[in-house]
């Protein structure tokens, strides 16, 4: 089974700015998202961090007044390239923003 078909939801492409929170407050990463959906993020990042790792995620862009702040679970890593994260714990709200933030992206592509 590959990837695409172990997906919950249509991934989009984008390049957003990405900050991600290694462990609830440890060390903080930098990168940028390739793709956003519903369910989950790719970020490309110049250092690894290992499957299962939970992370807490800073998502910024220009159609946003405010961040994005949720968190997730790492669930594939390509080394040297990023990785993959399945959003979890999200509010009704933060949901919103997202499928927001997704619409708007669909809406310039």
């Amino acid at each position: 089974m590959s990837i695409r078909d172990r997906r919950l939801s249509l991934r989009h492409p984008n390049a957003l700015e990405v900050t991600l929170h290694i462990g609830g407050g440890g060390k903080s990463l930098h990168g940028r998202s390739v793709d956003l959906s519903r369910s989950g993020i790719f970020v490309v990042l110049s250092e690894r961090i290992p499957e299962g790792r939970r992370v807490d995620i800073v998502i910024e862009s220009a159609v946003l007044e405010a961040p994005v702040v949720t968190s997730g679970i790492v669930v594939h890593t390509v080394a040297s390239v990023g990785v993959g994260i399945r959003f979890s714990h999200q509010n009704q709200r933060t949901r919103e923003i997202v499928g927001q933030l997704i619409e708007s992206l669909k809406e310039t592509a």
